[in-house]
């Protein structure tokens, strides 16, 4: 009796059925960590990135107070009062999700980043498509991870400021002292 080896064919379909089980398993474990409020307010922010981003970018916006998609994906910019500004109103917006800081402790960093990269490549309207359980996973995977990651650039803000008030300190200190007369010493 000889036991014959699966095809490359068989084993490509066995990994792709254990892969796929896995991520609905993750889906729905995730989609179940979270507190009961916060799929609605993540339907809410996702409806107000939605209707903020099908408007023209190009046009000004009147309330400033929603952020867009596009901002919650994008860098701090250059260092500055405004670019941290804007940096602390994102994770306002992110930290009104509630989202749970323990949601995804046992989740490997490489696969968060899988599913935000999935966030940021694909259409707003075509994550809105997607069954709650995938939604909110998916949603809640990059708007946690885009937190950690806002906090960080507050960091390295705060550290680029402080550094460059020092750098205009020390110019200002030093042209004054340049600027000063001198006395000959006797």
């Amino acid at each position: 009796m000889k036991v014959e080896p699966p095809t490359p064919d068989r084993i490509e379909r066995l990994i792709r059925s254990a892969i796929h089980t896995h991520e609905e398993q993750f889906f729905q474990t995730t989609f179940q960590k979270l507190p009961p409020s916060t799929p609605t307010k993540l339907d809410a922010l996702i409806e107000s990135i939605a209707m903020l981003d099908d408007t023209s970018e190009d046009l000004p916006r009147e309330d400033s107070s929603q952020v867009t998609f596009h901002e919650l994906k994008a860098d701090p910019g250059r260092p500055g009062l405004e670019s941290f500004m804007k940096e602390v109103h994102k994770l306002r917006t992110l930290r009104q999700l509630d989202l749970p800081e323990d949601l995804f402790r046992d989740t490997p960093y490489k696969v968060l980043k899988k599913y935000r990269q999935r966030v940021s490549t694909e259409d707003i309207r075509e994550l809105r498509r997607h069954p709650h359980p995938i939604r909110y996973a998916l949603f809640c995977a990059f708007f946690w991870l885009r937190n950690k990651e806002i906090t960080d650039n507050l960091v390295d803000l705060l550290v680029q400021i402080i550094h460059r008030i020092s750098v205009r300190a020390e110019r200002k200190v030093e042209k004054e002292i340049f600027q000063f007369p001198q006395k000959e010493l006797p």
